[in-house]
């Protein structure tokens, strides 16, 4: 099971620029879901899950959504990887 506490946490870590809300969007952005899954999920609107997204790109400087989870992946990837070396 994932601890999604523990995975803001190390996102916050990976992409200080971003606050502790746009981090458990990306959390929540890493699973498969859709922006109305988010939206219940968060607890807000449709256009809110939106803002968040269009803001994490532009602190991000990414241009688009696949750019995104890229980024993402890469990074949550790397970052459990150097942990489970380091162990």
């Amino acid at each position: 099971m994932i601890d999604s506490n523990k995975v803001i946490h190390v996102l916050q870590t990976l992409f200080p620029e971003l606050s502790k809300r746009e981090c458990e969007y990306l959390f929540l952005y890493s699973m498969p879901s859709n922006h109305s899954l988010l939206e219940k999920q968060m607890k807000v609107s449709v256009n809110t899950v939106k803002t968040f997204h269009e803001r994490v790109k532009v602190k991000l400087n990414i241009d688009n959504s696949l750019e995104l989870r890229l980024l993402l992946k890469t990074r949550l990837d790397f970052f459990f990887i150097s942990q489970t070396l380091n162990a």
